[in-house]
Formats: structure tokens, C-alpha cells, sequence
């Protein structure tokens, strides 16, 4: 494991990461360097002087309370995850956590915006939110069910057609990075997005807000966060989002990516005495777009020719979340009941030939309803030994039907499916620390089954003409999994770490919608052993932090998207084994009060050992969808009261990187390392914010998206470079 960490650092020059990426990292790390390495000379007497020194002189902190009122500072916050209730900085995997003041600085609006700034993490650019899929260190699923679990506000979101959706009032947003299938349980092979919204009792006040850009962007914010009494709050937001498009269709001149979408969000809080606290939170959620901005790809050039279709194409979807939460907490003990509901309804119809010839047209409904519940205990039971404890149970049902018109054959196929699954877990964890002085050990194993079934029917149907049933069936499997973890973490002073880590990761089987045999109506579960070792530094005042994470998956029936050989639909099927191994490395500093400097690389190296599909060996080539780095530079510069009447004057810049990445799994198409700048200038004038901003400011042109149908490339390009104007008033 040592030797493969040392090569692996030695690789990264021999890859794709950039010279210029490469000083970046060496010039962090030197800045870094001095201020930890001099941190343990510092007494803690020395340190309350140095904090109360800070605190009289620094404007910003001096301004603190005003400040987290309007939105524009947040000192150091505690993070807390959902099923550890204690400071997640504090828990030996690797994660990422942002506030209020991180999601602003870096123009976090969604979940697909997390790829710019979480190392590892990548969300590709589907052209539509009928599907979001999140790859975090190359584990990721375009079909089915998430391999990133998604969290709001407890609620488990478990289709990907419900990740995208704008952010509305979010207090916090941690990543957890790797399996996390002990606590969290199916879903979460890749790791998990736990995002909370703001808590009433709280936060107080209201805020409105509206914001205009390039391609008609229009978006307007209203919240109110008020107490109703001194131990009941009550949060409501809406948001409506709208733009006319980034491409045009040359075929009648129309938006091919046009999009509207409005959301609410209601959170009520109730502390019902010292030891319980009740919360009901409700989302409601519809988008309206056009779709798609394909066209067809140049595998010689690369280029990408000017969309031209024929067929209106379109997506709508009504999203709608409900959860209650009851929460009691003693000194020693934490138990937590979370009751989740998530519905969603929506319909697609696509040009599939993607050309001005009517020679495909598909229609697909979905209806999807989950509930979920989960009970989970945190007890501590002294100071050398804790456990947590949980049970959950869940049952979804999802109707699909769906439509394809073959023009050049005068006739359609009709499809109904219905997609009952349930599923039982329980799952525990003990933690005993300082047993030996500075050491801690966590042991956890989760047991999970599930039952899953599909009620198939297709039918031909010549146009005009009444249709015949071609296939009847109704497959049902089970699936169950024993899913074991262990973390040693060694406690250096000043709440500094190293740590290492073996999990087993699990993703369910289940059942392809289309196919084009039998054989492939089914694909099994997947499976992973993962090795982790990170370290945790910082200086005593915080001013510093580092965070470097080595990691390696074992990977076995690894779930790979396929086309069909028909070209009228893509299925899952099981590949005999793969690997990923790299690093993430997050440094942090502050060398002075108005600076903030914040650097999140990642490096992953994904292969196949096993797999052949037909007469095709793909050993040794790369999964595709992984970029090989991601890499995040964000600078911060809040110059306090430049003139009189503003308070702050804050300007962001914010570098962005993608590496070398293969569409398919034959490695005959990728994409090349690009790179993207944001830019943002904010002036918080009391009540009132007013911001510019732009997104790939320099307009680089890159290709978001590409696959292949019909035995065509189709590639959809980047969006261009944005710009616009924020106004917030926050009363």
C-alpha cells in the first residue's frame, strides 16, 4: 500500500495534471509548510492573544453579528453529519464541507456546480435534468439507481432525475467522499451529498433577491425565517429560475435548451423541550425545458457540428419531497426517527436521430413514489467507547411507459413497466478511543436486503393499426449484503489526524427497462473493497489547513452502461473487475484578514482488468466518464469599508480544471484537460448586496457531453462564457 501511494505521486507527472497545476500544489504546500510547522511552538495562552488580537482588530469579525444576518461572513462553524452528530472535521474520512459564505464566494447554485469544487467529484453536463449522474473517484451509475447517495434535509433522494434542482435557503452542504454504505446504506458506493437547509430557530430575518444575465437569465429568491413563538420557527422560500438558452436548433431557429423551473420550500422547527426537537420540511419542485443540444461529432476533427433537428424535443418534471424528523438528545444519548416521502412525475420525448429526417421519436412517463424510514441511536457510553445503532426500511414503486416511433418502418413499440422494490437494514458501528493514549478504533457492518420486481409488457404497433403483444414477463429477484468497515485514527495535538480505513462498498442489482434479449433483462449487484489513508493538519489559529487523502478500489461486477445493439435504448450490464486508485489534497489559508486562498485537486487513475463485451477485450483501458484531475484554485479578497456607504467589497476569482477523460469504454473518443474561470464582486451595503459576476469569462468552447446512437457520435459543446448582476436585500 506504501510503495503504490509513493509511485502514485510519482505518476502524476507522467499523466495529464499540467506543469502549471503541478507549482500550484508546490507553492501551496510551501505556504503551508512554515505556518504548520511553527503552529506547535505556540502555547495555548499565546494562541487566546493571538484570537482576541484578531478579533479587536479584523473589521470583518468585529462585524461578525451584522454580518451573518446579511449573508456575507460566517466565522468557523461546527459540522455536524446527519448520523454522526459531531463535528465532521473531527471523523476520520475524507469530506468536504461548505456554508453559507463558501456557497456564495463560489456561485454554488446546484448539485452539478459541486464537480467544479469537491476533489474527485464529477457531474457531466446531460443537456437535460432527466438525469444527473454524480461520479465520485470514478464510481458513478448513468442508468438506474445513484452510486452517490443524496440527502436533503434527511430525505433520501434515490433517482437521479431528482438531482438537479436550485438550491433554495441551504445553510450547509457536506460531501463525504467513498462508501458510506455502513450508515447510509444502498446508494452511497461512491460516497454521499448531505445538504441542510437553514433552521428557523436559528436564523431569523427575510431576504428577496433577483438576478439577470447573459441568454435572458432570470432568476428571483424570497425567503422568511421567523420565530412563531419562542420555541417554534417557521422557514419559507421560493425560487424561480428561468433562461432562453445557450444553443440555438438551425433547423427553425429555436432554443434547443431553453429552461423555467420554479421551487418552494417550507421548514418548520419545533423545540419541544430540552431534549426533543421536531422538524417537518417540504419541497415542491417543476421544471420546464427544451432538450436536447445534440448534434452530431466529428471523431477525427472533434468538432462538433451546429445542432439541426427537426422533432420538438422536451422535458418536464414535478418533483416533491416531505420528511419529518423527531430528534431527541440527553447527555449521553442521541436517537433520531426520520419518516421520507419523494414523489416525482415526468415526461420526456426526444428527436432520437437527432436530424431533420423523422426517423425516430420517443416519448417516455415516469412515476415514482419512495418512502423510507429510519431510526438511528448515538449513545455514549463512557468516555472510551460510543456506538451508533440504526434500523431502516423502504418501499418504492415507479410506472413507466414509454413510446418509440420508427418513421422509416410505419410502426411504434409501446412499453409499460412497473418497478416495485422494497428493502429492510440494519446496521451498527462502535467507536472506542484513547483505550491505548491518542488511538482511536471504529468497527461497523450494516446488513442490507432488498426485493426487487418488474411487471414487463411491449407491444408493436404498424401505424394505423391496432397492437400486438410481443413480450409478457415478470421477472422478481432478491439481493442481500453484509457491508463491513474499519478506521483506525491516530490523534495528533491540536485536534490533528492520520488515519486509514477499509470498507466494503455495495450497489444492488436490478432490472433493465429496455434490452434488446432476455438475457439482458437482468444485471447483478456490484462490489468493492476500499483502502483509504488521509491526514488532517492545521495551525493553531485555523488560518492553515491540509487535508491529503490516498485511496484504492478493489472493484468487482462493476455495473457498466451499455447502448444497445438496436441503438433504441441503453441498459446496464456487469463487467468481471476494474480498479481506481489516486489522491485529493485540499489546502486552506488565510495568511491575511481580507485573504482567503482555498485549493482542491484531485487525481484518479480508473481501469478495467476484466472485461469483455462480445469480441471486444477492454483490459487495461480506462472506465470512461473519469476525469483524471479535477482541480478547484479559489481566491477571496473582502476589503472592508473602502468608501463610505459600503460595508465590504469582496472580489472572488475562481480557476477551474477538468482532465483528460474517455467517453466509452474502447477509449476511441475523449476529451483533453480544460480549464474555465469565474469571476465575482460583491459590495454588501447594509441590508443590500449587489454582485457581478461571470462564469467561463474567457469563453472556452469544450465538448459537456458526448455518446453514441445509431452508429453516430453526438456531442453536446460547453456553455459559453456568462455574465450578470445579483441584487439581495436582506431585511
Amino acid at each position: 500500500m506504501i510503495r503504490y501511494f509513493y509511485s502514485s505521486l510519482l505518476k502524476l507527472k507522467n499523466h495529464s495534471m499540467h506543469f502549471t497545476q503541478c507549482m500550484t500544489m508546490i507553492a501551496l504546500s510551501l505556504l503551508f509548510a512554515y505556518p504548520m510547522a511553527n503552529a506547535a511552538t505556540i502555547s495555548s495562552n499565546e494562541t487566546e492573544k493571538n484570537k482576541e488580537s484578531i478579533e479587536t482588530k479584523n473589521p470583518t469579525v468585529s462585524h461578525l453579528d451584522s454580518l451573518q444576518k446579511y449573508g456575507i461572513f460566517l466565522n468557523e462553524v461546527v459540522i455536524s453529519s446527519i448520523k454522526h452528530h459531531r463535528d465532521l472535521h473531527l471523523e476520520p474520512m475524507a469530506a468536504t464541507a461548505f456554508n453559507v459564505s463558501d456557497l456564495k464566494s463560489q456561485q454554488i447554485n446546484d448539485v452539478k456546480s459541486l464537480s467544479q469544487i469537491v476533489p474527485n467529484l464529477y457531474a457531466p453536463d446531460y443537456g437535460s435534468v432527466l438525469t444527473s449522474p454524480i461520479y465520485i473517484r470514478g464510481i458513478g451509475n448513468k442508468l438506474n439507481t445513484p452510486a452517490v447517495g443524496l440527502y436533503v434535509d434527511g430525505v433520501p433522494f434515490f433517482e437521479k432525475s431528482a438531482f438537479d434542482f436550485s438550491f433554495s435557503d441551504v445553510a450547509r452542504i457536506e460531501v463525504l467522499r467513498g462508501p458510506q454504505g455502513t450508515l447510509y446504506g444502498r446508494n452511497t458506493m461512491g460516497g454521499v451529498i448531505d445538504i441542510t437547509t437553514s433552521s428557523p430557530l436559528k436564523r431569523q430575518g427575510n431576504s428577496i433577491g433577483l438576478t439577470t444575465g447573459s441568454y435572458g437569465q432570470l432568476q428571483a429568491t424570497a425567503s422568511s425565517s421567523q420565530k412563531l413563538s419562542q420555541n417554534v420557527g417557521l422557514a419559507l422560500s421560493g425560487v424561480y429560475n428561468s433562461y432562453d438558452g445557450y444553443f440555438k436548433n438551425t433547423f427553425d431557429d429555436t432554443s434547443a435548451d431553453k429552461r423555467k423551473n420554479g421551487a418552494g420550500r417550507m421548514k418548520l422547527d419545533w423545540l419541544i423541550n430540552d431534549a426533543w426537537n421536531l422538524q417537518i420540511s417540504q419541497m415542491v419542485d417543476y421544471t420546464s425545458q427544451k432538450g436536447y443540444p445534440y448534434s452530431l461529432y466529428n471523431d477525427d476533427t472533434g468538432r462538433i457540428d451546429p445542432i439541426d433537428y427537426n422533432d420538438d424535443s422536451n422535458y418536464r418534471r414535478l418533483l416533491s419531497s416531505s420528511g419529518l424528523r423527531i430528534h431527541y438528545q440527553s447527555k449521553k444519548l442521541q436517537f433520531t426517527s426520520q419518516s421520507s416521502f419523494l414523489y416525482m412525475q415526468d415526461h420526456n420525448g426526444i428527436d432520437q436521430d437527432f436530424s431533420t429526417a423523422s426517423n425516430y421519436y420517443v416519448t417516455q412517463e415516469n412515476n415514482m413514489r419512495n418512502f423510507s424510514q429510519e431510526f438511528t441511536a448515538n449513545y455514549q457510553v463512557n468516555k472510551h467507547y460510543s456506538a451508533i445503532i440504526g434500523a431502516y426500511i423502504s418501499s418504492e414503486n415507479t410506472d413507466r411507459s414509454s413510446d418509440m416511433s420508427y418513421y422509416n418502418y410505419n410502426f411504434k413499440t409501446l412499453k409499460d413497466r412497473h418497478l416495485p422494490t422494497s428493502g429492510i437494514a440494519i446496521y451498527h458501528q462502535s467507536t472506542w478511543t484513547d483505550l491505548i493514549p491518542n488511538w482511536t478504533v471504529s468497527a461497523g457492518v450494516r446488513y442490507d436486503y432488498s426485493h426487487a420486481k418488474m411487471d414487463y409488457q411491449s407491444f408493436k404497433q404498424p401505424f394505423s393499426e391496432s397492437s400486438t403483444e410481443v413480450l409478457n414477463v415478470h421477472p422478481k429477484n432478491s439481493y442481500a449484503q453484509w457491508s463491513p468497515k474499519v478506521t483506525l485514527q491516530y490523534s495528533l495535538p491540536n485536534k490533528q489526524q492520520i488515519y486509514g480505513s477499509i470498507t466494503r462498498g455495495y450497489q444492488t442489482g436490478g432490472f433493465n427497462t429496455s434490452f434488446d434479449t432476455e438475457a439482458d433483462m437482468t444485471f447483478d449487484e456490484e462490489y468493492s473493497w476500499n483502502y483509504e489513508l488521509g491526514l488532517r493538519m492545521h495551525s493553531l489559529d485555523k488560518r492553515y489547513t491540509a487535508e491529503l487523502t490516498f485511496f484504492y478500489i478493489d472493484w468487482k461486477n462493476q455495473q457498466v452502461y451499455k447502448l444497445l445493439a438496436s441503438g433504441t435504448g441503453s441498459m446496464l450490464q456487469n463487467a468481471g473487475k476494474s480498479h481506481s486508485k489516486g489522491i485529493e489534497l485540499s489546502l486552506y489559508a488565510n495568511p491575511i484578514n481580507p485573504l482567503e486562498l482555498r485549493a482542491d485537486i484531485g487525481y484518479t487513475e480508473a481501469k478495467f482488468d476484466e472485461y469483455t463485451y462480445k469480441s471486444y477485450d477492454y483490459k487495461d483501458n480506462y472506465l470512461p466518464m473519469v476525469p483524471k484531475e479535477t482541480v478547484s484554485l479559489n481566491a477571496d479578497y473582502d476589503w472592508a469599508s473602502p468608501v463610505k456607504g459600503i460595508d465590504h467589497l469582496i472580489f472572488g476569482l475562481n480557476y477551474i480544471g477538468t482532465g483528460h477523460m474517455y467517453w466509452k469504454e474502447d477509449n476511441n473518443t475523449s476529451r483533453g484537460y480544460f480549464s474555465t474561470m469565474n469571476a465575482q464582486i460583491r459590495a454588501a451595503m447594509g441590508p443590500v448586496t449587489l454582485s457581478l459576476w461571470g462564469k467561463n469569462i474567457f469563453d472556452k468552447q469544450y465538448t459537456a457531453y458526448y455518446f453514441t446512437a445509431f452508429n453516430n457520435g453526438y456531442g453536446q459543446q460547453g456553455k459559453p462564457s456568462r455574465f450578470g448582476a445579483s441584487i439581495n436585500v436582506y431585511f
